[in-house]
């Protein structure tokens, strides 16, 4: 049984973003699924934390939360987020500059009272923080506590957050996805480089003269070389009756398409996302059979939550430090990403089909009556409330 040796060797910062600047298809990896995260934004949510009713606050805070996320230009921090902490395996730390009363002078202590506003919001790169343990001791209650070091002063967890994929406590190291993919992108750019060689190899000129051989090699091969740059430039030469060019053309027999093939596979199942968004495909439309595709949907959505969304947490918690601000002390909120994907028509009105089969079935065997049922189609209940409210609006 073969046994796998885990590597120590560990990708710096340094060669994580020059592996990431310089093979194309492992950018192509990891930028594609940032793009579709941030492609439609996102809504906020609010409600009162002792409200025990589902209703939410009027969306005029919602509105002016967001207004003021955007004001911080959150789609460029959200997109150097995203794009860090899939390069560098220990992420990025998000750190918050405060403008207050009290003097941010003690960066090691929490932000207490009030704030003015956020200054700015700096998304730190690996190599642009440290993280530490002070407390290795499994039995500690800290043992999960880290403190992050920036320019050789410890930043308090109040005014910043840290974003790492797969982070493991004993090695102090997570796992990013450019780690994952960049020893299958590798063999690819490989692969297209033999291809590349080979392709000069599959035409060949044969020249044939007494002359070679018997004379002087430095020459013929001058010779060849102004033969070669005449062919390429006036595509004609001439040659004497007892002289010849001929050209032998080879074929691959199919061989090239199936070594790429299995590269683009395997990154592909290295980075989950499928073939038919790396070529391409429409963005956002699930034509019938896409399994994949729904699949990776449901990749970005994970990567919007996980890492997006506690960033917008952190930072709504701080705009309710505002003081211009009125919002209630108490406001609770979600962060409801818009879906980037929707049915094609074919399978919107397939599924209409097959919940019109349901209820008659239902309505013919006595387990719905018909008024029940146009209660529990979404399409009367929508069309029942716009009437509904342009009645009230015409009273």
């Amino acid at each position: 049984m073969t046994h796998i040796i885990p590597s120590a060797e560990v990708t710096t910062p340094e060669q994580a973003l020059l592996y990431y600047q310089s093979l194309s298809e492992l950018r192509h990896l990891i930028d594609c699924v940032v793009d579709d995260a941030l492609k439609k934004g996102f809504q906020v949510v609010t409600k009162e934390k002792s409200s025990t009713s589902n209703d939410n606050l009027d969306d005029s805070i919602g509105r002016e939360i967001e207004n003021k996320l955007f004001e911080l230009n959150i789609q460029d921090v959200l997109k150097k987020v995203l794009l860090y902490e899939r390069i560098y395996s220990n992420g990025c730390l998000v750190y918050f500059c405060i403008d207050s009363d009290v003097p941010q002078i003690d960066l090691s202590k929490p932000i207490e009272g009030k704030i003015n506003k956020i200054m700015s919001i700096n998304v730190l790169k690996e190599n642009q923080f440290s993280v530490q343990y002070k407390y290795d001791s499994v039995l500690s209650s800290k043992y999960n506590e880290p403190t992050f070091i920036v320019g050789g002063k410890e930043i308090h967890h109040s005014r910043c957050i840290w974003i790492v994929r797969n982070f493991d406590r004993e090695t102090k190291k997570g796992i990013s996805v450019l780690e994952d993919c960049f020893d299958s992108c590798k063999g690819f750019n490989i692969a297209k480089w033999s291809i590349t060689t080979n392709m000069y190899e599959l035409s060949q000129k044969v020249y044939k003269s007494p002359v070679v051989g018997s004379g002087n090699n430095m020459e013929v091969f001058n010779f060849l070389q102004r033969l070669r740059l005449s062919m390429s430039t006036q595509s004609y030469v001439s040659l004497n009756t007892n002289e010849s060019l001929e050209r032998n053309d080879f074929k691959d027999n199919g061989h090239l398409k199936p070594i790429l093939d299995f590269f683009v596979e395997t990154m592909c199942i290295n980075s989950g996302i499928p073939q038919a968004r790396l070529k391409g495909a429409a963005h956002g439309v699930l034509a019938s059979g896409q399994y994949d595709m729904a699949s990776y949907f449901e990749l970005v959505n994970r990567e919007q939550e996980i890492y997006g969304t506690p960033v917008l947490d952190k930072i709504i918690s701080l705009l309710i430090m505002y003081k211009e601000i009125n919002l209630p002390e108490n406001l609770d909120w979600n962060i409801n990403w818009i879906k980037i994907w929707s049915l094609s028509e074919n399978e919107i009105a397939d599924v209409q089909l097959k919940k019109a089969n349901t209820d008659k079935t239902d309505i013919e065997s006595g387990k719905l009556t018909p008024d029940e049922a146009r209660m529990n189609d979404p399409r009367i209940n929508h069309l029942g409330s716009m009437t509904e409210e342009r009645d009230s609006t015409i009273e």
